[in-house]
């Protein structure tokens, strides 16, 4: 995760986004994370598509 939204770039520390724990629900990752040290938010992934962009070597 990068900080791209205007609430993750400004604020008392900037350009910073930390995750703060997540919740699985079927194939539905929920990440809770704290942005710029000021806002608590959500980010949804699918589980099936981050295991697809998975490389092996």
């Amino acid at each position: 995760m990068l900080p791209q939204e205007n609430y993750e770039l400004s604020g008392f520390f900037g350009y910073v986004v930390f995750t703060n724990g997540h919740v699985i629900q079927s194939d539905l990752l929920t990440v809770y994370y704290g942005a710029a040290d000021e806002f608590v938010c959500g980010a949804h992934f699918s589980i099936a598509e981050i295991l697809s962009q998975l490389q092996y070597d």
